[in-house]
């Protein structure tokens, strides 16, 4: 019973490093020569295939079409959403006052609808993607996106119950504390850390 080359054999062969018991097993034995060709002819095909090299940097796409998909939902339920929460908090200012004797003071609702707007405006002239951002900043920049779109939708379902001014004085207090935050983070200075 004849005792084949392995594959490894056959590979040490192909680089000119193969053993003296290999060689003469190959001058013999037809079955290997066949592989070995097959061998050849394999590496052949796979040098032949086209060289592939991964871009260099994908995350800038990458982020900017999830950016882009974030910030087209934002638009969506956003626009309507303000406008909506606009006129309802100036339908409330107009009956508190109707029902109300006397102004008592600045109106807490109106206050936190303005220093959403100023942040929002603050935001909007931020330019995010021309800043080196590592990945602990980019997840939080994604996970405070994600709760203001989660809170564009408490909104809604706020305005279709009718709910009371308190409730639209904690989620505009909300609505201000992670824009103030989505800033903050877009702000703070970059640290890069070497390895």
């Amino acid at each position: 019973m004849m005792i084949h080359c392995t594959i490894d054999e056959l590979l040490a062969i192909r680089e000119g490093e193969g053993s003296q018991g290999a060689l003469r097993h190959l001058d013999e034995c037809e079955e290997c020569c066949e592989e070995l060709e097959r061998l050849h002819q394999r590496v052949a095909k796979l040098k032949a295939l086209p060289a592939l090299t991964p871009p260099r940097d994908r995350w800038e796409v990458v982020r900017g079409q999830v950016m882009g998909e974030r910030a087209q939902r934002r638009r969506k339920f956003g626009g309507w959403l303000t406008v909506a929460a606009a006129a309802s908090v100036a339908l409330t200012m107009g009956v508190g006052r109707l029902m109300a004797p006397a102004a008592q003071g600045p109106d807490p609702l109106a206050e936190l609808v303005t220093e959403a707007q100023m942040l929002e405006e603050a935001l909007r002239d931020m330019h995010p993607g021309r800043r080196v951002i590592n990945g602990r900043v980019a997840g939080a920049m994604a996970a405070l996106e994600d709760r203001l779109s989660l809170l564009e939708f408490q909104f809604a379902e706020a305005r279709q119950r009718q709910a009371s001014r308190e409730r639209l004085i904690i989620l505009w207090q909300e609505r201000v504390d992670l824009m103030d935050a989505l800033v903050n983070v877009q702000t703070s200075p970059v640290i890069l850390m070497g390895f």
